[in-house]
């Protein structure tokens, strides 16, 4: 362009005139309605879709009731409700969506209206048990009389709680305290006439030998030893014969019942009693081996109608007096007198006997003998009406 050429104005365009076309490859845009208002359509066609599925049930559960000839008016009434209720959550959610969008939190609104949901699901727990309450309290009238019956029936209920709770509480503490010891005898009189009587003779199968009532002589040894065919702790084991054969058919027995034992301790002889007597006063001296051991010539062992009998495979006790609380130890205290055998060393009379607690130690008496005496639930001496022994002569 020349110097002093003027220059080209455009000239002002007609506004009746056509808007020229848009240059080619580019595109108009359309303006994005807002959050809130997508929120609102959706809800709109959540709300609508809700009313179409429950259109749609009703009529189906028009044409059951009306195929079963039941009554439409219920069905009815289920169909408006429901409606309704799906309305108001629609009306409330809208409400709720315009507010979030007005203060322009929509994330803090999704927040909210979970913690909403969370505790709106407490309300109706709370709300659920407010309704049993109200209509457990929704009763008719009752009348004096019934109220004044249904009192006193309450009372003799509690009365019998009440002595059933005192009867339970006695119990247990039978149960949790030791037996007593019993320090008197019982006479012969509450058993007469006895089915035998104590003997003074060793050969005897009724010779009563305690610390007041040593055998005669102090060593004697019976003549009719034998070897009774059972489980025991090592060979050799010697029982007099009818005490042998006695132990022979407990033992079949409760085998039968599969509950197994063994013996461990039958006949000893005077000198390997003093063995055992002399060691255990060595160890705890003379007081204490008379509170465990038999004196020789004192012991029922010695007798050869004495047999010691443990659970066979019972790891958690041996011979002890855990023994009687095991299934072997309550058995045999049951049924023992059906082979002629005592427990010799009953709980709670080491006053008469001299002994404590021996749920293991058994004393061949005959079947008559034992029979009488575990009905009595007595010691030989109580039923026999002989002095107690608790200590051997000369000694306070």
């Amino acid at each position: 362009m020349t110097p002093g050429t003027p220059i080209p104005r455009p000239t002002p365009r007609d506004p009746s005139s056509p808007r020229p076309p848009a240059p080619s490859g580019g595109t108009r845009h359309r303006r994005r309605p807002s959050p809130a208002v997508i929120r609102r359509r959706r809800l709109v066609a959540v709300a609508l879709l809700a009313l179409v599925l429950v259109g749609a049930g009703w009529l189906g559960a028009s044409l059951v009731d009306a195929l079963r000839g039941g009554d439409d008016e219920p069905v009815a009434e289920q169909g408006a409700s429901l409606t309704e209720r799906a309305s108001d959550e629609a009306a409330e959610e809208e409400s709720g969506e315009e507010s979030s969008a007005q203060d322009g939190a929509a994330d803090a609104s999704d927040e909210d209206a979970a913690d909403d949901a969370r505790s709106g699901a407490g309300d109706e727990g709370d709300g659920e048990e407010t309704t049993e309450v109200a209509e457990s309290t929704d009763e008719p009238e009752r009348t004096e009389d019934e109220r004044t019956e249904e009192e006193d029936a309450d009372g003799a209920e509690d009365d019998d709680a009440s002595s059933g709770e005192d009867a339970a509480t006695e119990d247990g503490t039978a149960e949790d305290e030791p037996e007593p010891r019993r320090t008197e005898t019982v006479g012969p009189e509450d058993f007469y006439p006895p089915v035998s009587e104590a003997s003074s003779d060793p050969d005897s199968i009724h010779v009563l030998v305690n610390r007041l009532n040593p055998l005669d002589p102090l060593d004697h040894q019976p003549d009719d030893l034998t070897t009774p065919q059972v489980r025991s702790s090592y060979d050799g084991m010697l029982l007099r014969e009818q005490a042998a054969d006695a132990l022979a058919e407990l033992f079949s027995a409760s085998d039968a019942e599969g509950l197994l034992m063994t013996l461990t301790s039958a006949y000893r002889s005077y000198g390997y009693q003093q063995q055992l007597y002399d060691g255990r006063a060595a160890e705890l001296g003379v007081a204490g081996a008379d509170e465990y051991t038999a004196r020789p010539g004192h012991s029922e062992h010695q007798t050869g109608l004495a047999a010691d009998v443990i659970a066979y495979d019972n790891p958690t006790c041996g011979m002890g007096a855990c023994f009687g609380d095991t299934a072997e130890g309550i058995w045999l205290a049951e049924n023992a007198h059906r082979f002629g055998f005592i427990i010799r060393y009953q709980e709670g009379t080491e006053d008469i006997t001299g002994y404590a607690y021996e749920p293991w130690h058994l004393r061949y008496v005959g079947e008559e003998t034992a029979e009488a005496v575990f009905e009595a639930g007595v010691t030989l001496e109580e039923y026999w009406g002989e002095p107690a022994a608790p200590r051997y002569p000369g000694e306070e």
